[in-house]
């Protein structure tokens, strides 16, 4: 099934804000970087640059997805530039390093970097832990607010993540990434009025904000306001034609709307860039397994979609599973489909396994699911 239904907010956790300067003496190796990767930058005011022109600055503790290597450079999409492999070092050195600087002679920032280092390993206990002892080092440090704020998120502690970003805003009620990221969360928990209000603020102090413009959209689209959504999903895509999630957005709404042609344009689109997105992955897979229109269906490529997509999350996610056996129904291989949807019903929750059971007595009487 589609998974834009399911917010998957985490693809909009911001950019990290680190104000001390500083740097690591140990850049790493060409060979560890790899599409994908991720990596964070450690010297402040690294340049992202197009061509001889500088399009970006880095702060130091800004954390960047390795988009494409290419001679000691590497192209990070966010950014829209290309940055120079000295100016960053990989999650597992960076630990590696702050914990032999902290076992000699522990500061503020060597907790900070390891912190959000284990933020991205998914260690975010352990992150929590160094975000705080930096915080207690360092108590008027909105940045490391910002960044406990953002692990919390993550955790599904929503209250707390609240917490440390309205802290971070009364230390400087001038950063609008704070105002960004506590909307979300208040758009997560359904306070639409307070969700605006941050959002709003957040364009008001950055008007080219375009992952703002695109948080906005979510919202409106979370309130059924599927033409407010789509004019700042739009915007978004103006003002950054390499995010992703707002061609992802996007096309939720064209689906809604029941125009496949589009959705299938824009999660293409998405796919260009990130060909590892599980969302795009996904609902591309499930549009042309499923939507009504025979002239965009596609079993095949649809089952390659699905794979991939269900290979990034281990096999995993009944809502991906569930678009497996979609996938194989349409291509005609009901056998699989059935294989797929009865490991679905095994992982899926209560909630869902009447319908997706429904699914099953199709694909054993070899019919395809239809939208």
């Amino acid at each position: 099934m589609l998974t834009m239904i399911k917010q998957n907010w985490q693809r909009v956790l911001m950019a990290i804000i680190i104000l001390a300067i500083c740097s690591l003496n140990k850049p790493a190796s060409s060979a560890e970087f790899k599409v994908g990767q991720v990596a964070i930058v450690i010297k402040n005011n690294a340049e992202f640059k197009e061509g001889d022109k500088v399009v970006n600055k880095a702060s130091i503790g800004q954390v960047i997805e390795v988009g494409k290597y290419n001679k000691g450079w590497i192209w990070v999409l966010s950014s829209k530039g290309w940055i120079h492999e000295n100016n960053i070092l990989d999650l597992k050195t960076i630990v590696e390093q702050k914990t032999e600087l902290i076992k000699k002679k522990p500061t503020p920032l060597d907790y900070h970097l390891r912190g959000i280092a284990y933020h991205h390993l998914k260690k975010h206990n352990e992150a929590i832990s160094d975000l705080g002892v930096a915080l207690k080092s360092d108590p008027k440090n909105y940045a490391i607010l910002v960044n406990r704020g953002n692990t919390y998120w993550v955790m599904g502690k929503n209250d707390l993540a609240i917490a440390d970003f309205s802290s971070a805003i009364k230390l400087n009620n001038k950063n609008a990434v704070m105002y960004h990221n506590r909307g979300v969360i208040y758009t997560i928990e359904k306070k639409y009025d307070l969700a605006m209000s941050d959002i709003n603020k957040a364009l008001e102090l950055d008007s080219k904000y375009a992952d703002a413009y695109k948080s906005r959209g979510v919202l409106f689209r979370s309130q059924g306001k599927f033409d407010l959504a789509m004019v700042d999903y739009n915007k978004a895509i103006e003002l950054n034609p390499y995010l992703v999630s707002a061609f992802e957005q996007r096309a939720y709404i064209w689906t809604t709307k029941k125009d496949y042609t589009r959705a299938i344009e824009d999660f293409n689109k998405a796919l260009h860039l990130n060909s590892k997105s599980k969302v795009a992955l996904n609902d591309l897979a499930w549009i042309i397994s499923t939507c009504p229109d025979e002239k965009l269906r596609d079993g095949k490529r649809a089952v390659e979609l699905a794979v991939k997509g269900c290979k990034l999350t281990e096999y995993k996610d009944w809502n991906r599973l569930d678009t497996l056996s979609a996938a194989y129904a349409e291509a005609g291989n009901f056998e699989k489909a059935v294989e797929w949807i009865k490991k679905t019903i095994e992982l899926a929750p209560k909630n869902q396994k009447d319908s997706l059971r429904k699914k099953e007595a199709l694909y054993q009487s070899n019919k395809p699911f239809r939208e």
